[in-house]
């Protein structure tokens, strides 16, 4: 604050030659400052006294050193290096004021739950409790003027622009390499097949969260973490810039992704077409079993046979399909398991009771996907790099001058 002060005067005292009888010389431009500051503050509701102070100060070292400016240009721009940086600072003091000082949570949890009782969550009357918000896997939530879907896990390719869902990638334990589950393909371009063999940066994870604003643009933003076992999570933010803020999100607490689902105890149920049923607290309705031509992973030839169940779950935001495959192959039957990370459910098909007309379903539960995240915003962060550029424009036009300088003194010398 005081070096703001300095730098607006220290230029009046410089250019114009300041005296003791020639300090009316700030006068308008205090003026100027006191009307511009009196409207950022009643406008921008900045109500700390220090705060005011700050304001006051930067916005002083922005008229006198502009003012200064504008004369030096009209002379010889070259002197202009000293101002510019002095503009540069008085604007970087105002980013970090406004980014720092009205920095604000936006993830705040309305829930009136607590997300855990770990001792870094509880602490600071539940401080973190109340600024973080339960995100599970595909369950839209609002936070601000936001809308927040949590989207999954997602891991980097070496050679492909985007992430990538981490289950279409089969990561080699102790490795850096991974296999293909299916084709991945990006903007039109398939990188690469099922089965190959890609380069992974498999230490880090990504969890994209879908930001939807009230107009109805759309945008993702991905934290990274890292589990590990000595240090714990390893939490680093991405962010959304903006012209006049920017929104920080970073994960709090997640599943350990190299953790394999851990499955509870297995449950059966017998069901005719258009039955309902429960299923890990959901509503699950049989609609239809239908003959299948092809099952994933498996060739069903002539003298095979399979079919499709299409179970219907319902829950708060709508309807979820799951399909478990019931298949005769080479009078061997197999019954591949439907799973859903949304649901937390693994459904098998095991019976088929021509009889009575009842489909037998096998279901384990486990513990949903799902993030704990923070978001927050810093207005008027840009002003901060913008004054930081300012100020590195200064120090170049300084220094190029000055090189001149000694270069056209060392000539005279020779």
């Amino acid at each position: 604050m005081v070096i703001a002060i300095l730098t607006g005067v220290g230029q009046f005292m410089w250019w114009r030659k300041l005296d003791n009888k020639k300090w009316d010389a700030l006068i308008t431009p205090g003026i100027l400052t006191l009307l511009i500051s009196a409207g950022l503050i009643a406008f921008g509701s900045v109500k700390n006294p220090v705060y005011m102070v700050v304001l006051v100060a930067a916005v002083f070292a922005l008229v006198t050193n502009g003012t200064i400016l504008l004369g030096i240009i009209r002379g010889n721009y070259r002197m202009s290096g000293g101002a510019i940086s002095h503009i540069g600072l008085a604007l970087m003091l105002i980013g970090i004021l406004y980014s720092a000082g009205f920095s604000k949570v936006i993830s705040i949890n309305n829930s009136g739950l607590l997300i855990s009782k770990q001792d870094e969550f509880t602490k600071n009357d539940n401080k973190e409790n109340k600024e973080n918000t339960l995100l599970w896997l595909n369950q839209p939530e609002k936070m601000g003027h936001y809308q927040i879907t949590y989207r999954g896990q997602r891991i980097e390719v070496r050679d492909m622009p985007n992430y990538i869902p981490i289950k279409d990638v089969t990561v080699i334990e102790g490795d850096f390499h991974g296999i293909a589950q299916r084709d991945l393909e990006q903007n039109g371009k398939v990188y690469h097949k099922k089965g190959d063999t890609l380069a992974l940066y498999p230490e880090n994870t990504y969890y994209e969260v879908e930001y939807r604003e009230p107009n109805g643009t759309i945008f993702s933003l991905y934290p990274r973490a890292q589990v590990n076992e000595k240090m714990g999570l390893l939490a680093s933010p991405d962010t959304r810039h903006k012209i006049d803020r920017d929104i920080y999100t970073y994960v709090n607490s997640v599943p350990n992704p190299s953790d394999e689902n851990k499955w509870e105890k297995t449950e059966t149920y017998s069901v005719a077409i258009k039955d309902t049923f429960f299923l890990n607290d959901y509503v699950a309705i049989l609609d239809d079993v239908v003959r299948a031509n092809e099952v994933e992973g498996m060739e069903i030839g002539p003298t095979d046979a399979a079919v499709r169940a299409r179970v219907r779950v319902l829950d708060k935001t709508g309807e979820h399909i799951l399909n478990p495959a019931f298949i005769i192959k080479d009078r061997m039957v197999a019954h591949p398991a439907e799973m859903s990370d949304e649901l937390g459910v693994r459904i098998q098909l095991n019976e088929i009771d021509p009889r009575t007309g009842k489909f037998t379903f096998a279901v384990n539960r486990t513990q949903r996907d799902y993030i704990v995240m923070k978001a927050f915003e810093k207005p008027l962060i840009n002003v901060l790099w913008i004054g930081t550029l300012v100020v590195v424009l200064g120090f170049l036009i300084a220094t190029i001058r000055r090189y001149r300088e000694f270069s056209k003194m060392k000539s005279k010398a020779a």
